[in-house]
């Protein structure tokens, strides 16, 4: 599972990776996080955790939002319809990519903001499911906490040092459908479908002491400008 997050604080496009894998009996769940460093220091980090769970499958802990049990043909077509936005803070869009025994399913979920969630929840209340799944599956093995923010300097450091060590997996192409398909779920995102090419100048790991010292941006000579109408980025 892959999300891809854009913000109208910053403009910047944000990743995160949910993986689950079986080694059996347990399910080892992996869950990466590249992003900029901040709204001023653009410079791509990679954070990353690993966590085992004892004696369930991916199935068990996926539950009621069971990809597999999508028909991707049917799913497009119960989207084919989407909302009407005005505007959006944060968009985030999901690809899931699924084993399924001896095939394998590839669903690209738009921005929730375009989806009737309360009508697809009537009509096909598996498919609506599916944008939790993400969350169902981390929040419980991670604390139902965000793990890579509000963190000290050496947590920040360890995140930031495992994510590192997954770097070359990242470039590799591992994630790159889930990737695409997240993007795919999102028509303002530029058509970037691998890892290769946000992580390009990937420079290793940033202590958060050394990204200190940014201020927030101050418009100077404020009373030479006269401002008629506000406008809101569509993220």
């Amino acid at each position: 599972m892959v999300s891809a997050s854009f913000s109208d604080h910053g403009l910047q496009f944000y990743y995160r990776v949910v993986e689950v894998r079986q080694d059996s009996p347990d399910s080892v769940i992996r869950y990466l996080r590249v992003a900029p460093n901040n709204v001023y220091c653009p410079r791509m980090i990679v954070q990353a955790a690993e966590a085992r769970v004892a004696g369930k499958t991916p199935a068990q802990l996926a539950g009621r939002s069971n990809p597999c049990a999508v028909d991707p043909l049917k799913f497009r077509a119960a989207l084919r319809k989407p909302q009407e936005i005005n505007s959006v803070f944060e968009a985030i869009s999901y690809g899931i990519v699924a084993n399924c025994g001896g095939s394998s399913v590839s669903l690209s979920l738009p921005i929730e903001q375009e989806v009737d969630r309360k009508q697809l929840k009537s009509t096909h209340p598996d498919m609506a499911r599916l944008w939790d799944l993400s969350s169902k599956i981390a929040n419980p093995v991670f604390d139902n906490k965000d793990l890579f923010h509000d963190r000290s300097e050496p947590e920040d450091l360890a995140l930031q040092k495992a994510g590192e060590r997954l770097r070359p997996e990242l470039i590799s192409g591992r994630y790159d459908n889930g990737l695409m398909e997240a993007r795919n779920g999102n028509a303002d995102a530029a058509r970037q479908h691998s890892f290769r090419d946000p992580l390009s100048g990937y420079k290793g790991p940033i202590p958060a002491s050394a990204s200190k010292g940014y201020e927030d941006p101050k418009l100077e000579n404020t009373d030479a400008y006269h401002f008629v109408k506000g406008h809101r980025l569509l993220g």
